[in-house]
């Protein structure tokens, strides 16, 4: 049945997407994405009673091994999950090469599991961000003003100049840019300022996991918005590298990457079950993260493998096993295990671990085996991270020809013209950001200070409101190094995480966009763990919208860590009951759509509790049956902008009793009886602003006489009425203050009353005609007359926008001198939007491996290569990113079938 729904549909079943090293290999030795060469492997699924002697004993076979850590994996809370995780770090690259192909690991009859380290966390990581193309340093090369190769003259530009390059480099040409040395990198993070301070998580697509952690590492304090998704591939690594470097992020826009999917809920008597399927789930962990190369494994950002991750280990296995266990592939330089924090039951406990080799071509072999079992217990091994492979520096500051831009930057009379793009000043550079893509933009940022900081500068404007999608082609790496350098000038984030590695791009999100005042992400599934990371230093956040992102209850007390958090929309979480947002007493407005399990005893604790709450959105919301009204009118004393469904009983007509009620929208299925637009005349004839009523043919004479009473009225829909005829329209052109007016799919009025209807409102500025078929040219050019005229009476009338798409008027036979030099009075549009589809197809019938955990008093450095702030390990697996992860082809077909419907969104134009 699976084999025949992925035929049709197009998808991959889970088995193309299990084992997927996170390396290559190489003439045996594996490398990262990065091209970062492998010594250190990540242990995880390791026994909880496994030991670092264990761990060493085993891997020791593989090779001579330089340390083994071994330790508890955190997120293995059920104690029948119980892992540790480990990092072996090999002397030999070929041994670490060999860990990673076997696999087959057993430590104590348990299988273990082994992945590369991250290139950051490979021996060769900061020689390899150092490098050039032609594989010199560039700090060597840079020591003496001489030596400077003219390769890279580019450093003999100015700042400026440098800036104006990044503008025009592709992403990963920045990042590698700006990894080279200080100048180029404080050039990118200035240029991030500008470029990314809106920041589309899409650009992170094409870049490796360490391509995106350098590029968040630099351009993420710099981005202030980020919108769209975080990609698919190494989504939760993304989420959590976003979340780590874009500290100054206020508004976060995701859509469509999925949080918080509860994959399996174990009890007590279901433990045989429970142990049988966290062993499929971790199965699915070990998609390749690298790629084979002539023996050696390679990152996504072609940095060469040492290092391993390894998880699934047994809660009793030691870093000796672990080491025991990889030394057999080749040499190890080290070995790190700990405990799996986030395997919180104590039957899924494990241990997850890093092991560095010092040969790649062992890491390969170690990546490339499936089958790594300690103490006959499975574990899994995958390629660390780009920039926790020891080449992870070197890679980053390589330019074309290999050589390392820091060394031959040193020196300005040596530099190469081939790189006298340094010789240009900070404008020139940024102008260059700007025209480059987003890949070349983070490769230019990295390569030195001077061109991250342009990249940073020009992030300000760029990247000032982000869409999350622009991070899709980007590597993790990438990904990370864009937040690092644009997060902290994103003020607001939009659209949902891509896919692909969702959870640590949120991470990542969280960590670098730290000033972001507006976060809207729409479709990705946030666990409340996720939740917290991406949010954990957006403490600036005014408006958070978090549509469709499978929310629970307890996702919302995250919410409290945001202080100045206004306004929040939380439509389409269907789980929620609405039971702790009372406790969220900052709030002025708050957009529940689509709750379908919001309780009336809660809405009425919300409205007691919030006591500012301006705005009220409550569609398609079934509490209307058992609401109370009285209660809730009491409640909202503030209240200016309610939207809701209601049966129209005879208590519900008490929301038009509203003490400040200025702006009502309402959905119905039934007729709005007349006695209800009575009550509003009666209570709001001189404070309503705005009335959307979206039901069947509505208004008829007698409303639409009622509706005239509202004096102080400036929006006004009435689509969809076919009883809309001349008499009402009259009736309405009485309202002097009416602005905006929708008589959308409306047909029953003549030319006549309407230029009447517009002539009587001096304010009118916006008419949505669309679907009005009798409405022809005449309609046109004799408005174009009665809007000449007024002006020849020096009328002050705003210049009159008219959507008439679909109407009988024809966009070509308008195209004239006349119309075109009376844009300044009439504005034609007839552009096709997406609620027009509606109208035509009813025309005929009206009826979420995770940088694991801030060890915050453990000393995690034991690579070397650790900062204060970096979840590296933890970012590996987080929060089920194996299910995140394949999580993919379900959630595209999602996409594909599930209807994005914003609730009013196409209520006035």
């Amino acid at each position: 049945m699976w084999q025949m729904f992925c035929e049709v549909s197009n998808l991959k079943p889970f088995s193309h997407f299990t084992d997927r090293p996170n390396y290559s290999i190489v003439n045996g030795k594996a490398f990262t994405e990065d091209n970062v060469l492998v010594y250190n492997i990540f242990v995880y699924n390791i026994p909880h009673k496994t030991t670092e002697r264990q761990i060493l004993d085993y891997f020791k076979k593989f090779g001579e091994i330089k340390n083994v850590r071994l330790i508890n994996d955190r997120k293995r809370k059920n104690i029948h999950q119980a892992h540790k995780i480990g990092f072996v770090n090999f002397v030999d690259p070929t041994v670490a090469a060999k860990v990673l192909q076997d696999t087959n690991h057993c430590i104590n009859k348990k299988r273990i599991r082994v992945r590369a380290c991250d290139s950051w966390h490979q021996p060769d990581a900061q020689a390899h961000s150092t490098k050039d193309a032609s594989g010199e340093d560039v700090d060597t090369k840079n020591s003496s003003k001489d030596s400077i190769d003219e390769s890279i003259s580019i450093l003999n530009l100015n700042d400026d100049c440098l800036e104006l390059i990044f503008k025009h480099l592709p992403m990963k040409d920045k990042i590698q840019l700006a990894r080279s040395c200080s100048r180029l990198r404080n050039i990118f993070e200035m240029h991030s300022k500008i470029e990314y301070k809106r920041f589309a998580l899409c650009d992170l697509d094409n870049l490796t996991l360490w391509q995106t952690r350098q590029f968040l590492e630099m351009a993420g304090p710099q981005i202030e918005r980020l919108d769209g998704q975080v990609p698919y591939k190494q989504v939760n690594r993304i989420m959590e590298f976003l979340g780590l470097f874009c500290t100054n992020v206020k508004t976060v826009c995701i859509d469509g990457n999925h949080l918080n999917l509860p994959w399996v809920r174990v009890s007590e008597f279901l433990k045989f079950y429970a142990e049988n399927f966290w062993e499929r789930a971790d199965m699915k962990t070990n998609r390749p993260n690298y790629s084979i190369v002539n023996g050696k494994a390679f990152t996504e950002d072609n940095v060469l493998v040492y290092n391993i991750f390894v998880y699934n280990i047994p809660q009793k296995t030691t870093e000796r096993q672990i080491l025991d266990y990889f030394k057999k592939f080749g040499e190890i330089k080290n070995v790190r295990l700990i405990n799996d924090r986030k395997r919180k039951i104590i039957h899924q406990a494990h241990k997850i671990g890093f092991v560095n080799f010092m040969d790649p071509t062992v890491a390969a072999k170690v990546l490339q085996d499936t089958n790594h079992c300690i103490n006959k217990k499975r574990i899994r091994v995958r390629a660390c991270d780009s920039w926790h492979q020891p080449d992870a520096q070197a890679h980053s500051t390589k330019d074309a020809s290999g050589e390392d831009v820091d060394t031959k930057n040193s020196s300005k009379d040596s530099i190469d013209e081939s790189i006298s793009i340094l010789n240009l000043n900070d404008d020139c550079l940024e102008l260059i950001f700007k025209h480059l893509p987003m890949k070349d933009k983070i490769q230019l940022a990295r390569s030195c200070s001077r061109l991250r900081n342009v990249f940073e500068m020009h992030s300000k404007i760029e990247y000032k409101r982000f869409a999350l999608c622009d991070l899709d082609n980007l590597t993790l790496w990438q990904t990370r190094q864009f937040l690092e350098m644009a997060g902290p000038q994103i003020e607001r984030l939009d659209g949902p995480v891509p896919y692909k590695q969702v959870n640590r791009i949120m991470e990542f999100l969280g960590l670098f966009c730290t000033n972001v005042k507006t976060v809207c992400i729409d479709g990705n599934h946030l666990k409340p763990s996720i939740l917290r990371k991406l949010l954990r230093k957006m403490t600036n956040v005014e408006t958070l919208e978090l549509n469709d992102t499978e929310l629970c209850d307890s996702s919302i007390p995250v919410l409290k860590n945001l202080p100045g958090l206004k306004s929040l929309s939380l439509n389409e979480n269907c789980e929620l009951t609405g039971k702790y947002i009372k406790e969220l007493k900052t709030i002025s407005s708050l957009s529940l759509n689509g709750c379908r399990r919001l309780t009336s005893h809660h809405l009425l604790k919300i409205c007691e509790s919030l006591t500012e709450l301006h705005n009220l959105e409550l569609l398609d919301c079934p509490i209307q049956l058992t609401l109370d009204f009285s209660e809730l009118v009491k409640h909202l004393s503030n209240l200016e902008t309610l939207k809701i469904n209601t049966p129209y009983s005879k208590q519900s007509q008490l929301v038009a009793t509203l003490p400040k009620l200025k702006h009502l929208t309402l959905f119905s299925e039934i007729d709005i009886p007349a006695s209800f637009f009575e009550e509003l005349v009666k209570h709001q004839s001189h404070q309503l602003e705005s009335l959307f009523v979206e039901a069947r043919n509505w208004i008829n004479l007698e409303k639409a006489t009622k509706i005239s009473e509202l004096k102080k009225l400036k929006r006004l829909s009435c689509q969809d009425n076919e009883l809309l005829n001349n008499e009402c329209l009259e009736k309405l052109a009485v309202l002097s203050q009416l602005e905006e007016l929708n008589i959308r799919n409306c047909s029953n009025f003549s030319e006549r009353v309407l230029l009447d209807l517009i002539k009587s409102c001096p304010k009118l500025h916006t008419l949505d005609i669309r679907n009005c078929k009798h409405l022809k040219e005449s309609f046109a050019n004799d408005l174009l007359k009665l809007l000449k005229a007024e002006q020849t009476q020096c009328s002050e009338r705003k210049p009159l926008c008219i959507f008439a798409c679909r109407s009988d008027i024809d966009a070509h036979s308008i195209a004239n001198e006349d119309f075109k030099s009376s844009v300044d009075l009439l504005k034609l549009k007839f552009d096709f939007q997406f609620s027009d589809l509606e109208d035509i197809m009813y025309e005929t019938d009206h009826d979420d491996y995770d940088d694991y955990y801030d060890y915050e008093n453990e000393d995690m450095d034991f690579l070397g290569m650790l900062d204060d702030d970096d979840d590296d390990y933890y970012m590996y697996f987080s929060d089920n990113d194996d299910a995140d992860e394949d999580e993919m082809d379900f959630n595209l077909l999602r996409e594909a079938l599930y209807r994005n419907f914003r609730y009013g969104g196409d209520a006035f134009f």
